[in-house]
């Protein structure tokens, strides 16, 4: 095969079998291909594709090889921009809302306005049957607008006015809910020590004065307004995080509204949530765990769970699951948790990912001979699933006296932490103060250090950014008996 284009064979081995037949009838169509024959061309890269090999070959089909090479780059060209058709032309034929999108302003623009009419009926009737979602916002507000110009080349000053109230009223709750969630991520990335250019946003949101519209969105019957409300109190509940009311006005509405929301504005409300529940138990909040704990069952109980699947750890919440299990004693919960859903974890990452938790699952159970047996061969590129291993080997080894082998690991944690640039500035703190301490209780533990275990205690406590907290705090408490 003659002159390949990279990006046709890229797109083709996206292709499902179902869709590269659907493909073949679509470049057979003269209204897409305006006569020419392109079937010699994609037979020629399915059969590169099926062999891989993609070098050119010396014989190809008699329509291809009679050709000059610039002729064949342009059918393959052409061929590729076909391909990118075919994907919109079959988004479309599956997508009512988007069809009828096109569909109706086309039919607007020739003051077709009978057929306008009655399809916009049916779109706007579908449309209300949906749950809520940020897309059903936008097409009903998108459909609107369009009756407007309707209504406008039809002088209807009635019904152009309340259209456009109510219009205006649903943009809004919308602009406001919009407002709420960039005001969240604004906070979190913040805190996570992302440097943006926000100030001027989070002013705007600190001088909203709309407690009073807040109130009536929230007894209010549209889904819209009581969305807005609850989004209102969990960016309240990130801006004052020692005022948990916030949060938890905005859970009483978000169980009210449940089952009139679509599940991926679910999944992001979600996603909010146990990020602030995460928050607030980094900050030492023990209880919270429980409501993170509820949090996960909901989402596992509902089949929401897509971060699950991910491969990689800014999104992975599998080991955020195990943690909140232990964290609470349910150890059978997690038992369950690991042989239902390890299996969704992507196979680069899921043996040692499986491996660690049962680690951790005995480590729990101050079963720490296990806990060693687990981690022992695990290997990871990951710097959070690294970290995890070395803190659990050295919380093991001084609960089995083996100092000199705690000493080796420290070692090679702060070695690790110093030279991989990739770790994060506030995940780093948490680690090194880990290692400050746990150094000094080891030391103290083999009388080579004094300690005074009362007031480490009590510098421990007002630390936030710390890992393994509880368990220092207990081997602190031990020394101070």
């Amino acid at each position: 095969m003659k002159n390949i284009n990279k990006k046709l064979v890229q797109i083709l081995e996206s292709f499902s079998a179902k869709e590269i037949r659907e493909f073949r009838k679509f470049i057979s169509s003269p209204f897409f291909t305006k006569g020419r024959n392109y079937i010699p061309f994609l037979n020629e890269i399915l059969k590169a594709i099926s062999k891989k090999q993609f070098k050119p070959e010396k014989k190809v089909s008699k329509e291809i090889d009679k050709l000059s090479d610039q002729t064949i780059r342009n059918r393959y060209w052409e061929l590729y921009k076909l391909a990118e058709d075919f994907i919109i032309f079959k988004d479309l034929s599956e997508n009512t809302v988007e069809r009828n999108r096109i569909l109706l302003r086309n039919l607007t623009g020739k003051k077709l306005y009978s057929s306008f009419n009655l399809r916009l009926k049916e779109t706007l009737k579908m449309l209300d049957k949906e749950k809520f979602s940020i897309k059903k916002h936008q097409d009903v507000s998108y459909f609107s607008l369009l009756n407007l110009e309707y209504l406008q080349d039809n002088d209807d000053a009635k019904h152009y006015f309340r259209e456009s109230f109510e219009i205006s009223k649903n943009d809004f709750s919308y602009d406001l809910l919009n407002f709420f969630e960039i005001g969240i991520e604004i906070i979190v990335n913040l805190r996570y020590k992302f440097k943006l250019d926000a100030e001027y946003i989070q002013d705007f949101l600190k001088e909203l004065k709309i407690t009073k519209v807040i109130s009536r969105f929230e007894n209010s019957d549209s889904v819209n307004e009581k969305v807005t409300a609850m989004y209102y109190y969990l960016y309240k509940a990130f801006e004052n995080q020692d005022e948990e009311k916030f949060y938890y006005r905005s859970r009483k509405i978000f169980n009210e509204t449940y089952n009139m929301l679509c599940d991926s504005f679910k999944i992001s409300t979600f996603h909010h949530m146990i990020n602030y529940c995460i928050i607030k138990r980094n900050e030492g909040l023990f209880l919270i765990n429980y409501e993170l704990f509820r949090l996960f069952n909901e989402k596992l109980d509902q089949d929401l769970t897509p971060e699950l699947k991910y491969g990689h750890n800014l999104f992975n919440h599998f080991r955020s699951y195990v943690h909140v299990g232990i964290s609470i004693k349910e150890y059978k919960w997690v038992e369950d948790f690991i042989l239902k859903y390890s299996d969704s974890l992507p196979s680069e990452i899921r043996e040692s990912e499986v491996k660690l938790t049962y680690a951790k699952l005995n480590f729990a159970k101050n079963k720490f001979e296990e806990t060693l047996s687990y981690l022992d061969g695990v290997r990871t590129k990951k710097y959070q699933q690294y970290t995890d291993i070395s803190q659990l080997k050295l919380c093991s080894f001084f609960e089995l006296q083996k100092y000199e082998d705690a000493f080796s690991e420290i070692d090679k944690l702060l070695h690790y932490m110093r030279n991989h640039k990739e770790i994060t500035e506030n995940f780093y703190t948490y680690n090194m103060n880990f290692l400050k301490y746990y150094q000094k209780i080891l030391k103290f533990k083999m009388n080579t250090e004094k300690l005074n275990p009362g007031f480490t205690i009590k510098e421990i406590e007002s630390q936030n950014k710390i890992a393994r907290k509880e368990w220092l705090l207990e081997k602190l408490k031990e020394l101070d008996c």
